[in-house]
């Protein structure tokens, strides 16, 4: 799950809609991973590095920073872009 504030550039959490893409993934049985380059504590699960590791699916819930976009694409991973600014991901 990339990006858990509840709106890009802010660091909040509160009533971030994350959390309830979170527990429904994780009641679906999915293993879920977080990161989030202005969020340091949220939930257990954060990663350093998108790039770190192999997923299955990155759900992006908010994008901080367009300068991501070239780095997600290039990944050998199912983006669900929920931003609707990556061309080459799944949307809504």
């Amino acid at each position: 799950l990339l990006g858990v504030s509840y709106k890009p550039g802010i660091a909040d959490t509160r009533e971030t809609p994350a959390k309830e893409i979170l527990d429904y993934c994780t009641e679906l049985g999915a293993r879920v991973s977080w990161w989030d380059p202005i969020v340091d504590n949220w939930l257990p699960g954060k990663i350093e590095k998108i790039s770190e590791k192999k997923f299955d699916l990155i759900i992006i819930q908010v994008l901080h920073n367009k300068d991501y976009i070239k780095t997600l694409s290039e990944l050998e991973t199912t983006l669900f872009d929920c931003t609707g600014e990556i061309e080459s991901a799944y949307r809504l």
